[in-house]
């Protein structure tokens, strides 16, 4: 699994790089290559490696301690809550922006002609990636999580209105970063926005919380005896007073493996439970 993830942060990376190196017809001349940083294409696939990125070193740091139980060696959750709620927050965003701006470039963007390997890569295989990686990976989706990617989509409206009224220009020296977001046209501006983040995103918000559900769905179903993965009702927590007291009385649970990560469903006010390994 570490190989898997360390594959795709390099190929994000390489991908990242070449769609600003590579000559092909994408800007008018050489200087009009800085627009580079005006794509939400760009932003997005900029955000979809940072995510890539994160993702190995929590996942090294995750398995080396897992590796090293029977050494007695305990899992610092503390020291990865931080990192993990970064990933959280950075995989929110970047799975359904990555789906929303395929379906952006090749509905209202894409006019026909020659398929780019760079636009393939940032326009095709990015949702692939995603899709796939859902349904790969433990990290749990939530449905009111949707409004991560909806503040990143408006953050994305307000820099381009603001770009285009200070004189910007796109690639091709045209007044404007996307013809379907040109703000001299203010009321259609703003009802593209308000369809892609209040309507499109959420549903496709949604379908990526289906997608989620299903691996669970099927994981509990195939593996009816083992209940690390979630569901979207449940809630996680540190045991932090177990792992105090464990600590004052010189014990190490971890010798019998059982992490101490409590389950609580929600609204049901049972008591937490530990889940085994």
């Amino acid at each position: 699994y570490i190989g898997y993830r360390c594959f795709w942060a390099l190929w994000h990376v390489t991908w990242t790089i070449l769609s600003g190196v590579l000559v092909y017809p994408w800007y008018s001349k050489e200087a009009n290559r800085v627009t580079w940083f005006i794509y939400l294409t760009n932003w997005s696939y900029l955000l979809l490696t940072l995510t890539s990125l994160v993702q190995v070193p929590c996942c090294i740091y995750y398995m080396t301690k897992i590796e090293g139980m029977s050494e007695r060696c305990q899992l610092h959750v503390g020291a990865l809550r931080r990192p993990v709620g970064l990933l959280w927050c950075l995989y929110n965003i970047s799975t359904s922006v990555a789906i929303l701006v395929t379906l952006g470039y090749w509905l209202l963007i894409y006019s026909g002609g020659i398929v780019y390997p760079v636009d393939a890569a940032t326009h095709a295989v990015n949702s692939v990636y995603v899709i796939i990686d859902l349904l790969f990976t433990a990290i749990p989706v939530r449905l009111l999580h949707f409004i991560y990617p909806l503040i990143y989509v408006i953050i994305y409206a307000l820099f381009s209105a603001i770009y285009q009224a200070a004189g910007g220009t796109n690639a091709y020296d045209l007044e404007y970063i996307y013809s379907v977001l040109d703000w001299r046209n203010p009321g259609r501006a703003i009802l593209v926005v308000f369809i892609l983040g209040i309507i499109v995103l959420p549903l496709l918000h949604t379908g990526v919380f289906g997608l989620y559900k299903l691996r669970v769905f099927t994981f509990n179903k195939y593996f009816p005896g083992n209940n690390d993965d979630i569901d979207g009702a449940e809630k996680y927590s540190v045991n932090q007073q177990q792992l105090d007291q464990n600590n004052k009385s010189g014990t190490n649970e971890m010798s019998n493996p059982v992490y101490l990560i409590s389950l609580t469903e929600t609204g049901t006010g049972d008591k937490p439970t530990t889940i085994s390994a």
